[in-house]
């Protein structure tokens, strides 16, 4: 029984002796890290070359048998280096490593566009493998590189607008904009695209693209595009998306999206809503239009004017009328008397209907606003030549009389 117990306690020290020999003796010391470019900008592709060494005791089992190797791994730190860091190559497999031993290993990163400048902390993962299977748990050395340049920072700026202020159914809207490079890196290859929002249009083919080409750290570049705004859009804030692709020197690709605000002031909007109107040919009438603001303002001192092309077969008595003033929703008719011509044909005729509005005093618009619209009046059918028909009478009653005349002179 106590030779038993004597084996047993053998066995358990061999154990332990085995164990403090294979993992209490290992230490895997980081020596250096250089980087190259050596002064790191955000934007910047930077390669580190670190190097480590086993710093273990000689009596190391892992460092004696050839049979083991270590994979040294890149990793983000913390938080920050994660959301503004991309590591490109960040496995660096050393082999078998013997005591004091030093390897360097090549990794790869990419510092994000808009890297603050700072610190950022990352870590060196050391995992020994034995016939392609982990054994024991990592060892974890850390190490911090500063961004000490901002990279490139290309912002919109300097919005303006032609007319100033923007309205429903305004057509060939100029802005200008200017695209500014506030970063510490050139910018090559900027190309500049602009997305409308709803009730938005771009009134020429691909105007709202636009090439900037090359934009040099702290240089700003002035951009033109158009957009129309339709006449049925509300008033209020609408938001801009500028798209922007562009590339560093190094010919590393990005992308950036900016949003902008641009106002639609309120605006009248008169539409005709009913024409009224129905004549023989070769008679006199009345064309009545209903006119109503369907806008978000009032138009004062309305006026409708009614246009016709020199070969309409129409006379007209009057050819504008004064309507007033027009609310939001309020409706008024314009009256408009006129002659229609015999040789009229028997059908639905169009007119040209010009509306002139002032914009609300109260509101401080003073601007003037013209629609163009259309009114109809229909020729129903030809109205009785009365002028032969009392030409042909008169003609009868001569003839009667003559007849008389001569009868009674026998």
């Amino acid at each position: 029984m106590n030779k038993n117990k004597q084996g047993f306690f053998g066995v358990l020290l061999i154990a332990l002796v085995t164990l403090s020999a294979q993992s209490a003796l290992a230490a895997i010391t980081l020596d250096g890290v250089s980087t190259d470019p050596s002064v790191i900008a955000a934007g910047d592709e930077v390669t580190l070359t670190v190097t480590f060494h086993e710093s273990g005791e000689s009596t190391y089992i892992k460092a004696n048998d050839g049979s083991y190797s270590v994979v040294a791994t890149l990793e983000p730190g913390d938080t920050v280096t994660r959301e503004k860091v991309t590591i490109l190559d960040g496995i660096g497999a050393a082999g078998h490593l013997f005591i004091d031993q030093a390897w360097s290993k090549n990794y790869r990163i990419k510092v994000h566009d808009d890297a603050p400048v700072g610190t950022y902390q990352f870590k060196l993962r050391f995992q020994y493998f034995k016939d392609g299977r982990p054994v024991e748990s990592p060892m974890v050395e850390y190490f911090t590189l500063s961004v000490t340049k901002e990279g490139i920072i290309i912002n919109v700026a300097n919005i303006v607008t032609t007319p100033s202020e923007v309205r429903p159914g305004d057509n060939y809207v100029v802005l200008e904009t200017a695209l500014e490079n506030s970063g510490r890196k050139d910018a090559k290859s900027v190309e500049y695209t602009l997305t409308l929002p709803d009730g938005f249009s771009a009134p020429y083919a691909n105007n709202n693209r636009v090439w900037a080409g090359y934009l040099a750290a702290g240089e700003e570049q002035a951009l033109t595009t158009y957009f129309s705004v339709a006449e049925d859009t509300p008033p209020g804030v609408y938001t801009f998306t500028a798209h922007l692709n562009y590339r560093d020197v190094d010919d590393n690709r990005y992308a950036k999206t900016i949003t902008f605000p641009v106002l639609v002031r309120e605006k009248p909007v008169i539409v005709v809503t009913k024409s009224e109107g129905e004549l023989l040919a070769g008679s006199s009438g009345e064309l009545r239009v209903t006119l109503k603001n369907i806008g978000s303002e009032t138009a004062e001192n309305v006026d409708a004017r009614l246009l016709k092309a020199s070969s309409q077969p129409f006379a007209l008595d009057a050819r504008s009328d004064f309507v007033g003033t027009l609310a939001p929703g309020e409706e008024a008719t314009a009256v408009f008397p006129l002659e229609a011509e015999s040789s009229a044909a028997v059908k639905e005729h169009s007119f040209t209907l010009l509306v002139r509005a002032k914009g609300d005093s109260n509101k401080g618009d003073d601007n003037i606003y013209t629609y163009s619209r259309e009114a109809t009046v229909s020729v129903t059918g030809k109205a009785p030549n009365i002028r032969l028909w009392l030409g042909v009478t008169l003609l009868l009653i001569v003839i009667l009389v003559i007849a008389v005349a001569k009868w009674r002179s026998r």
